[in-house]
């Protein structure tokens, strides 16, 4: 059952870090609205990863077979979700861009169709009565592709983070990185096909983002713990960063809420010594620049 309460986890951690993305807000760009997919698409594979671990144990092998055909579905859309938000991420809007899209779709659709044989003719896995789960070849073949996905992210993230400036670079550093971690998770699972190792890494992911806004509420005089409470959290960011924790209320009002995020996350950028840039950063791609302002030396200089 331990492969059951560590996906739990990951779920609980997802839920709290991407709280603000599960809510509907027709007022979100394209880039928010991209990572909102990718989000929902983590959150399924969680899920599923999380009852694998119960039908398994449980020897239910008809419900672990619709379990296991979802989590694949899951995988496969969160591939192709990330391939769209890093290439929306980083304005690869022709060229290179359409290709890793495009790339992602016609992979996910591939995968639902073999899943789809897989019913009439085991190519992909099969679980046997007594719940025995066995993979077939083509279940590899995705995998690899999924690596090979992840990787080409990576390199087109390196290169424009070559290109960029010193500021800039740590932002898509943490693009890069994420990516090559979900390569080397997936090679990972290939190699222990019945264990949590991709959940396992995005948990430690997840653990560092947390870490990291303990980090920051530390650094601006508060207690850490305060990081981690749902609507606390934000009427304690607002406190630190605008002055009054009230106005964070004024993030359930539809347009307005956008516009106070933005006018919050500036200040929290200026209150740590930095400009617009990184307010962009903030904006755009939150828990990166949350886990820069964590672990780098910046002091806390007050409302600005």
């Amino acid at each position: 059952m331990y492969y059951s309460v560590i996906g739990m986890i990951a779920i609980v951690l997802h839920l709290i870090m991407n709280h603000e993305y599960i809510k509907i807000d027709k007022n979100r760009d394209e880039i928010s609205r991209a990572y909102r997919r990718f989000v929902f698409a983590s959150l399924l594979y969680y899920i599923t990863d999380a009852l694998w671990g119960v039908f398994n144990s449980l020897k239910m092998a008809r419900l672990l077979y619709a379990d296991t055909f979802v989590y694949y579905v899951s995988m496969a859309l969160t591939i192709a979700y990330l391939c769209f938000y890093v290439t929306e991420y980083l304005h690869l809007n022709s060229g290179f861009g359409k290709f890793i899209r495009r790339f992602g779709q016609i992979f996910a659709v591939l995968e639902l169709v073999l899943l789809v044989v897989n019913h009439f003719v085991h190519i992909f896995f099969w679980i046997h009565p007594d719940g025995t789960y066995q993979a077939f070849a083509y279940r590899y073949i995705a995998l690899y592709m999924q690596v090979f996905l992840c990787l080409l992210l990576s390199i087109q993230t390196g290169i424009v983070m070559l290109k960029s400036s010193d500021e800039m670079k740590k932002r898509y550093f943490t693009i890069f990185f994420f990516c090559v971690a979900m390569a080397v998770a997936i090679v990972l699972q290939i190699r222990y096909a019945q264990g949590p190792v991709p959940t396992i890494i995005a948990l430690i992911l997840i653990v560092l983002i947390i870490v990291a806004n303990w980090k920051i509420f530390e650094k601006a005089g508060e207690a850490g713990w305060k990081a981690i409470i749902p609507f606390y959290n934000l009427y304690t960011k607002y406190k630190m960063f605008w002055g009054n924790g009230w106005l964070f209320l004024l993030t359930i009002i539809p347009v307005v809420n956008v516009i106070v995020g933005i006018i919050v996350n500036h200040k929290m950028s200026k209150a740590f010594g930095h400009g617009l840039g990184f307010t962009l950063g903030l904006v755009f791609f939150p828990y990166i620049f949350c886990m820069i302002l964590g672990f780098n030396g910046d002091e806390y200089l007050g409302p600005q």
